[in-house]
């Protein structure tokens, strides 16, 4: 089990997962404080979360195909890619309502499919009789590091809501990272 987790592919993954979930922090503990210090009242804040969750519903149901059509890191790059996007979009145009619904749909990648990627790539990763340590190491280290690690920065940044904007470039800046990490591992890897 040691073994596989110091290869190249699972550090990778393990650091891409971190990385993720640091830039996810300032949506988790601020973003609805984010849309109404931006004018966004009480229902458009509910339907935009309610836009998220849809969408990654969605996502849910499709995962397996895509799963099954495209490789592993080929998806965790386009996950990753349309995450630092979304951040950026919401550093940059969090007044214009369509472009805080596109970050939403986004949801479904930044979210949703790199999920049930990550999963899956640790379901085929290591052998059946080591997948439950395999998906605590996943877990514990992408939420527990990470978003300890990104609450914490985020905590310090946001700055009463003025160091918003900054913390979400931050954020991009993050899962940017690990989309190059991503992509600049080799494929056999994964």
């Amino acid at each position: 089990f040691l073994r596989r987790c110091g290869s190249v592919g699972f550090i990778v993954f393990m650091l891409a997962s971190i990385l993720l979930q640091i830039s996810f922090a300032p949506y988790v503990g601020f973003f609805t404080k984010f849309l109404a210090e931006n004018g966004y009242q009480g229902a458009s804040i509910g339907l935009l979360f309610s836009l998220g969750t849809f969408a990654e519903i969605f996502i849910f149901m499709i995962a397996g195909q895509l799963l099954i059509r495209y490789n592993v890191k080929l998806l965790m790059f386009v996950c990753l890619l349309m995450t630092a996007m979304r951040w950026l979009a919401l550093a940059y145009w969090v007044d214009s309502w369509p472009a805080v619904a596109l970050t939403q749909l986004i949801h479904a990648l930044s979210f949703g499919l790199m999920h049930s990627t990550s999963i899956y790539f640790v379901r085929t990763f290591f052998p059946s009789e080591q997948q439950n340590r395999g998906q605590f190491m996943y877990l514990g280290a992408a939420y527990g590091i990470g978003g300890s690690i990104g609450a914490a920065l985020t905590g310090v940044l946001w700055q009463d809501g003025d160091g918003g904007p900054a913390t979400f470039l931050w954020a991009a800046l993050c899962v940017s990272i690990a989309a190059l990490l991503i992509l600049m591992t080799p494929r056999k890897k994964f």
